[in-house]
């Protein structure tokens, strides 16, 4: 390790820029942007961002698709070796391109269904901190946590002047970190003024950068702690207008307007708000007049929609069951009801990985054990990982990726089905649950089934505290999954969605069905 960090056992070996190290010739790098101090040490912990792509330019995993960065403690083995030699080569801020000859990435072995065995690998990493072993965050004391947390906010300043954005997100996140978990009465005013700058700061980084879901679900945070909060009432609603959620931005700027009333920036922003709320409802008129007209020359029948974009229920798709449970409490069953008339493939993807059918000795492919890694009150929770469990595993049954079927059906209410995804044409296993509308999504993430049952269960799941990266700080875990089939009687639960779908469609007749 000592050698790889001296610059002198490196040498130029391409006129890309590449240069390579003597002593291990399996490493190549690229400097990207240069970094300042120094480099870190072996048994500290780094924080990385990432991207991983085959040779080929197949990207495999990314860190930013997350939005959450990377951390291990390097030297130890827990990562490629290529990675440990890498990153030690590095100091903060820097950024750069490695290639890991195979045996300095997955081997022989490689890493199904991902990675192939005895492939390189490219990765661009760029370093955003480093540090010794830290004190538990739940055995500091009071004025250390909030230290700790402003020195990282001070931190977080100094690159957002930078124009550093993600690591001014990081600094922000890591701060806002050691303020977690603390019970109101334990938290004095101070931390609290703290927390919450931590992040709405947050807000104004994601907001500059156009970020603007993540701007709502962490502006959604602070509206949690604070609803009167005038800031995140006006950056959520600014974002959702970017997103042509124009109610909920006139709502949101609205109060922001009526809590700082001589602030003129939040005027103009609803005004303009409105008026392209208003040009947005004539352009839909327009060219849904269109549609109908052309319908009518060709005589085409008439196409039956359900108001709000849900399709109405339809008996004849298939259903599947979730027990999950929650900390230690008793497992609960949720069911849902998949849009195979909609979404075929991607219904049948989640069908097989809830029975599990298609799995073999070398793979599994079964949500069974699973954890949902990510809640987000008022936005969604986020399962399916049954590789990593953390957000960047999981596989389809089509494969690694497949692409996206359609958008059909909207984000229109709490309690529907949708892909989690990298970018377009990236669907794995990994799902998500809405947990309120969420239009922003549109276009973006298939719709592909709802909860018809059990949805008090999920609602209870929102209530749970989080962490960093919006970990619930209980597992909350899949025990068995599987299919319904026509034996064992249920009525489905479809009041949450009546506003949504074709009142002559919600009179339903009782489904039988009976774990499979």
């Amino acid at each position: 390790y000592r050698s790889i960090q001296s610059r002198k056992f490196w040498k130029m070996i391409s006129e890309e820029g590449y240069i390579q190290s003597e002593e291990h010739p399996q490493i190549k790098k690229k400097v990207l942007k240069e970094g300042t101090g120094s480099s870190p040490s072996v048994n500290q912990t780094v924080v990385v961002h990432y991207t991983g792509k085959l040779l080929d330019g197949t990207q495999f995993d990314s860190s930013r698709d997350r939005a959450s960065p990377f951390k291990f403690q390097i030297g130890l083995g827990q990562v490629i070796k290529g990675w440990d030699c890498g990153v030690l080569t590095m100091k903060r801020n820097e950024k750069a391109e490695f290639i890991f000859a195979s045996d300095f990435a997955y081997g022989e072995k490689g890493s199904p269904p991902n990675i192939p065995a005895n492939a390189s690998l490219y990765f661009e990493i760029e370093l955003l901190d480093f540090y010794d072993k830290r004190k538990p965050i739940h055995d500091m004391s009071m004025e250390e946590r909030y230290e700790a947390a402003l020195a990282y906010k001070n931190s977080g300043n100094e690159h957002f002047k930078s124009k550093q954005a993600e690591q001014a997100v990081y600094n922000y996140s890591e701060g806002s970190n050691f303020l977690d978990g603390i019970f109101d009465g334990e938290m004095s005013e101070n931390m609290k003024k703290l927390k919450l700058t931590l992040l709405v700061n947050t807000c104004v980084v994601q907001n500059s950068v156009q970020n603007w879901a993540e701007t709502i679900s962490v502006a959604t945070k602070v509206l949690n702690i604070d609803e009167k909060h005038p800031k995140a009432r006006y950056l959520r609603g600014l974002a959702y207008s970017k997103t042509k959620m124009f109610s909920e931005s006139i709502e949101d700027l609205q109060i922001a307007s009526e809590l700082v009333p001589d602030d003129a920036r939040i005027k103009q922003e609803l005004l303009r708000s409105k008026k392209a709320f208003t040009e947005f409802k004539k352009k839909e008129k327009s060219a849904f007049q269109g549609f109908f007209d052309k319908q009518s020359l060709y005589e085409e029948k008439e196409i039956v929609r359900a108001p709000g974009g849900l399709p109405a229920y339809d008996e004849n798709n298939p259903k599947v069951f979730m027990d999950i449970k929650k900390g230690n409490d008793e497992p609960k069953r949720v069911i849902f009801e998949l849009f195979k008339n909609k979404t075929p493939k991607t219904a049948e993807n989640f069908r097989c990985l809830c029975t599990g059918e298609k799995s073999t000795e070398e793979q599994k492919l079964h949500y069974k054990h699973s954890t949902f890694h990510r809640i987000i009150k008022g936005f969604m929770m986020q399962g399916g990982d049954f590789t990593n469990h953390n957000g960047t595993g999981g596989c389809s049954i089509y494969g690694n990726k497949f692409e996206d079927e359609n958008f059909l059906v909207g984000h229109k209410t709490k309690g529907l089905l949708s892909m989690a995804n990298a970018g377009p044409n990236t669907n794995g296993s990994q799902f998500f649950l809405t947990y309120a509308e969420t239009p922003h999504l549109d276009g973006k993430h298939c719709v592909f089934g709802r909860v018809i049952k059990g949805m008090d269960h999920i609602l209870e799941i929102e209530q749970i505290e989080t962490e960093a990266q919006d970990k619930p700080k209980e597992f909350v875990t899949i025990t068995d999954c599987g299919e319904i089939s026509p034996d064992e009687e249920i009525l489905p639960e479809l009041d949450i969605y009546k506003p949504h779908m074709d009142a002559e469609q919600l009179l339903m007749k009782k489904t039988k069905c009976v774990k499979k």
